[in-house]
């Protein structure tokens, strides 16, 4: 009966380090708002939906929000080529800091009026 209760103790004891283990590998790390540069994950929040327009500035792809009117910088502009004067829906992460935006998703923006 002892070795019974040993082993159903061995084995609880391993259960529980399994899932501390499992539940500590899945944290995210510290924010490091020098990768965002360097295309590391950098400082950005989680995937935001925006609407605006592609443009072009000083050579480059930039992304102008409809409900603000607020200049982002894009990270991966390659996503976007194409897409200069046309009004997108994307989905990227944002960094606030940087004012930057890592393209996820390039969409046509939803008509209004049309069913989902």
């Amino acid at each position: 009966m002892e070795t019974l209760a040993r082993l159903a103790l061995i084995t609880l004891a391993g259960i529980c380090l399994v899932y501390g283990v499992v539940a500590t590998a899945q944290k995210k790390g510290p924010i490091d708002a020098s990768s965002a540069a360097t295309g590391k994950s950098g400082d950005y929040l989680h995937s935001r939906r925006l609407v605006g327009t592609v443009a072009m500035k000083g050579g480059q792809i930039i992304f102008v929000s409809r409900v603000n009117k607020r200049t982002w910088t894009i990270l991966n502009p390659e996503t976007l080529k194409g897409f200069e004067g046309q009004e997108v829906r994307i989905v990227g992460q944002v960094s606030r800091d940087t004012h930057s935006i890592r393209v996820l998703e390039v969409m046509a923006p939803r008509i209004a009026g049309a069913s989902r």
